[in-house]
């Protein structure tokens, strides 16, 4: 019998992602708070490509390792693992403060 992976509702005809095993609902408040979370992070690169004020890019490194560190625990608590991409960004980006 199918079950989700965070809320663990389960039943004969609950559906699942494939990729994540969430069910539909849990689905989208991960698509949501995800995608939220992804263009915090992609427009603090975009300011830190356009600028060479180093308190700008210090500022926009600082935002963008917080939103990696709530990508990942939305990621855990939805029971997905972060992978190691996402690490490395943060990592890259905590070397800049």
């Amino acid at each position: 019998m199918p079950q989700c992976k965070s809320c663990k509702k389960s039943g004969l005809f609950l559906k699942l992602e494939k990729d994540t095993g969430l069910c539909l609902s849990c689905a989208a408040e991960f698509a949501e708070a995800g995608r939220e979370l992804t263009a915090k992070i992609a427009r603090s690169k975009n300011r830190i490509a356009t600028t060479n004020d180093l308190t700008i890019i210090k500022n926009e490194a600082t935002n963008i390792v917080e939103n990696i560190d709530r990508l990942i625990e939305l990621k855990k608590r939805f029971h997905m693992d972060p992978g190691q991409e996402l690490i490395d960004l943060k990592n890259t980006y905590a070397a800049r403060l």
